[in-house]
């Protein structure tokens, strides 16, 4: 029940969320539809006033042509000076001629190098950019429009300059006649240019601006609405802004930013090549203000929409969360269950550590290991249980995985009924639902007998080596002497030992001497630098032929106690060395930690002997050669 009132609840938010952003964007269209209206009728009005000013660009550049065909200024340009008796108001008398009602400020005569040759009386001074702006129209051969500019009274005005050609023929190409000079006329924009850009008609009326570049890249613009400052207006250009817009060469329309960064809706036109611009513009708060109340009912309904929205939203992902969390906690108890079953019948060690390294979990197997029973381990630390070292590495391990949150493999010796046992330990993070580490599982995998192995196997491979390399230099050795060395120094390497004795039987003393030996103490030799033939397992070796062994050597019938402790002996092995079939020493390895002798040992003992035996017996029938060869060198000697 309580579980349904809840779902209700957030189908009711959601239904009502949903009409109430359904009815805001309807507002939000209309009222998108109304400034799109807003938008068409600037865009229209800028349109008629961009072909009007077009027109008025057509007919001015007409005027100044038809003085420009004067024959008397022709005349004047070709003297290339004012003459004398002509009074320079000539040029000021051809204005009556013009189609100009008003509005002319100055005309001007340059010569084709940008020199002022004659002004009308009282006309306006031309401005400093006339003269550059003269010789461009005689270099180009076609007619000039200056931007509106403010000359040196700082009165607006708008220059036309035309080329005045030598001809004869008024129908003839101007471009096929030589430039003789330069016709400018200076007209006053508020009588002329101006009464074409008044402002539109609307509700709110519509500002027509117009605006130009400047020679430094920046923007002046004027208003055409009376009592308004222009430079103020919109002066500089900034990014955003309405001028800025028209000032980049491209018709727009839009939301732009507007005299004191307000908003204003404008559109954009690019007059001609004169370098102005046409902006037509309304306040955009005035423009959409029959729709502010709307639009605060819509801002309103949508703010409530969102909220009843986020209300149902909110409720739906409590109920679902609830059923999701019930559902995860029900799904982990029948894993931990599961897990739990797995870990009792594991014959392997299993467990489950907390973040602070205590047990949650140990079979069996497992609590054996710690020497106590499963339900003892709960809630303790491997420090409780296994001794420093041992605690210390297993704890290191655990800490690695909580850290990197990565599995970790890596091999434990733990002591188990008093014996070191080696454990190759796997070890996973725990996560929770959100995905935060909770604790860390592990298995453990005896390997004692695995590593066992893997040793025996490293011993074998280098006692093998070790007999190949003593069999090659034994092969090399030239004399008894060298064989007996060389033969105590390989078996050392081969079999791992920490010393080797080899005693040589003395047919004439009918004792043992020794004969070589590795790693011997100074009061060894002299103490046992000889023996009789029964002393100890030299003894017993040297009477059975046969190799003997002893893991504990202390604890063998025939142990000498004494040689036992010089030498640090734990376990020993003694091989004969067989000769012409018979003993003629014995060659004793003596370890210092204790060791099992496998057969195979006894094998590679057995094969050391026989290795040595025909070395001996190898070198002795050198030596024979030998002494043959030195007596028939001798008996040659004394034929001779």
């Amino acid at each position: 029940m309580f579980r349904s009132r809840w779902t209700w609840a957030a189908l009711g938010a959601l239904v009502l969320g949903v009409a109430l952003a359904v009815f805001a964007w309807e507002r939000a269209t209309e009222l998108a539809a109304f400034e799109a209206g807003v938008r068409e009728r600037l865009a229209a009005v800028a349109d008629a006033r961009k072909a009007a000013l077009q027109t008025w660009l057509a007919e001015r550049r007409a005027d100044v042509q038809v003085l420009a065909w004067d024959p008397d200024l022709i005349g004047l340009c070709a003297e290339g000076a004012c003459p004398k008796g002509v009074d320079p108001t000539h040029l000021g008398l051809h204005l009556d001629n013009l189609r100009l009602f008003g509005g002319v400020l100055g005309a001007y005569l340059f010569t084709p190098q940008g020199d002022l040759l004659l002004g009308a009386e009282g006309g306006m001074p031309p401005c400093a950019a006339a003269g550059p702006m003269a010789r461009r129209v005689a270099r180009e051969h076609r007619t000039l429009l200056h931007d509106v500019h403010f000359g040196d009274s700082g009165e607006p005005m708008v220059g036309i300059l035309a080329p005045v050609f030598q001809r004869a023929d008024p129908a003839e190409r101007p471009s096929d006649a030589p430039v003789l000079g330069v016709v400018g006329l200076y007209l006053d924009p508020r009588s002329t240019l101006f009464p074409l850009l008044r402002d539109a008609p609307g509700d709110p009326p519509a500002e027509v601006y117009l605006v130009r570049r400047s020679a430094r890249g920046g923007a002046d613009a004027e208003v055409v609405r009376p009592g308004s400052d222009p430079l103020v207006a919109f002066s500089p250009a900034r990014p955003g802004s309405v001028v800025q817009a028209a000032l980049e060469a491209r018709e727009a329309g839009g939301t732009f930013l507007g005299p004191a960064g307000r908003p204003v809706i404008g559109a954009v036109r690019w007059i001609s090549d004169a370098g102005w611009g046409l902006v037509v513009a309304v306040d955009r708060d005035e423009a959409l203000a029959p729709w502010r109340e709307k639009a605060r009912w819509e801002s309103g309904a949508a703010g409530l929409g969102v909220l009843c929205l986020g209300l149902g939203g909110v409720l739906l992902w409590r109920t679902w969360s609830a059923r999701r969390h019930r559902s995860l906690l029900e799904e982990v108890r029948s894993s931990e269950e599961r897990l739990r079953a797995l870990a009792q019948g594991a014959e392997d060690p299993v467990f489950l550590k907390d973040t602070r390294g205590r047990y949650e979990l140990v079979n069996p197997a497992g609590a054996a290991v710690l020497g106590v029973e499963p339900d003892e381990a709960l809630g303790r630390r491997p420090r409780e249980f296994l001794p420093p070292d041992a605690a210390g590495v297993v704890e290191a391990h655990d800490r690695t995985v909580l850290e990197t949150g990565r599995p970790v493999q890596a091999e434990e010796v733990l002591p188990v009924g008093g014996e070191p046992r080696v454990f190759l330990a796997s070890r996973v993070p725990i996560r929770a639902a959100d995905g935060r580490i909770r604790g860390v599982a592990g298995v453990l995998r005896d390997i004692t007998d695995r590593k066992r192995w893997e040793e025996e196997l490293a011993r074998r491979a280098q006692r093998l080596d070790g007999l190949y390399a003593l069999a090659s230099r034994l092969t090399l050795a030239q004399t008894e002497e060298d064989v007996l060395h060389t033969l105590v120094d390989g078996a050392v390497g081969a079999f791992g030992a920490t010393s080797a004795t080899l005693y040589r039987a003395d047919e004439a003393r009918g004792d043992l001497y020794l004969a070589a030996g590795k790693n011997l103490p100074l009061a060894f030799r002299s103490r046992f630098g000889r023996i009789p033939r029964d002393h100890g397992m030299t003894g017993e070796v040297l009477r059975a032929e046969a190799v003997r062994t002893a893991e504990d050597y202390r604890a063998h019938p025939g142990a000498v106690a004494e040689a036992a402790d010089l030498l640090e002996a734990v376990s020993v092995a003694a091989v004969p060395l067989k000769a012409e079939g018979r003993a003629l020493g014995v060659l004793t390895l003596s370890f210092g930690e204790r060791r099992a002798f496998t057969g195979d040992d006894l094998e590679a003992l057995e094969t050391l002997g026989h290795m040595a035996g025909v070395a001996l017996e190898r070198v002795a029938a050198l030596g024979a050669l030998r002494a043959e060869a030195a007596e028939r060198r001798r008996a040659e000697a004394r034929l001779r």
